[in-house]
């Protein structure tokens, strides 16, 4: 049983991942979101579309400028890894524990800069928070 449940999750996960490589591919220049903004825009009164706009315009640029100040980021590590690599130091343990620290925040960049840079991905992560932080809420309550 627990073998069929890995599998499934596996495909998922697979699947999830050649979908969001798909996305991130096609989210470049997307039309569909300016269509969408455009459409709340004449549908609904303007005392509830203009604070949905201003979010929806604040969240986008957070989510923006995180994955190009990750992306610099990413690569400034990157270039301190490679330089410590060139440089051929003694191999002693505190050098060693930094060079996996080093190697910790490069996986932490780029994963914050694969979740930020494609939207697909920080809307599912997002919403997954706030429905964990509502339900928790929620059973605190009742």
């Amino acid at each position: 049983m627990t073998s069929k449940k890995f599998l499934l999750i596996l495909i998922i996960v697979i699947s999830f991942f050649a979908f969001c490589k798909i996305n991130a591919q096609n989210t470049s220049a997307n039309p569909d979101i300016e269509n969408i903004k455009n459409l709340i825009q004449e549908k609904t009164p303007a005392f509830i579309a203009k604070p949905i706009i201003a979010t929806t315009n604040a969240l986008e640029n957070f989510r923006k400028n995180i994955g190009e100040k990750s992306n610099i980021k990413r690569e400034e590590v990157k270039k301190e890894i490679e330089n410590s690599k060139t440089q051929e130091e003694e191999t002693t343990k505190n050098s060693k524990t930094s060079k996996y620290f080093q190697y910790a925040k490069l996986f932490f960049f780029r994963l914050a800069s694969f979740v930020f840079n494609n939207q697909f991905i920080f809307y599912v992560v997002l919403f997954t928070i706030i429905s964990l932080i509502i339900r928790f809420i929620w059973m605190k309550i009742f």
